[in-house]
């Protein structure tokens, strides 16, 4: 098998090879800066366990003051007032849902 090339294929190959070597030489000879990229390291990650650790505490509280409702609710006896602002009060729905519900202990 007999390979041919004209002139024309042979130069375009070495301006090919002449410009990918000037692309690579910088590329070789290029050292990352180590100190800012390990900074972006140490900044970008957050800390999992920390964060782990919040949402465990944030989970506790969500579960004691749901426990604070429970026992409220079921060994209490409430006692509802619905106050009118004004006539048009009465076409509105029961439950506004601009309406703040609290809860307070006798």
């Amino acid at each position: 098998m007999v390979v041919v090339m004209d002139n024309y294929t042979r130069i375009l190959l070495t301006v090919i090879a002449v410009l990918l070597t000037f692309i690579a030489i910088p590329l070789w000879t290029q050292s990352p800066d180590m100190s800012n990229s390990a900074m972006a390291a140490n900044q970008g990650i957050p800390d999992s366990g920390q964060q782990f650790n919040e949402l465990i505490n944030l989970t506790a509280d969500n579960k004691a003051s749901l426990e604070l409702i429970a026992e409220i609710l079921s060994s209490k006896t409430l006692k509802v007032e619905i106050i009118e602002k004004d006539k048009e009060a009465k076409s509105k729905p029961a439950l506004d849902p601009d309406s703040k519900v609290t809860f307070r202990r006798k």
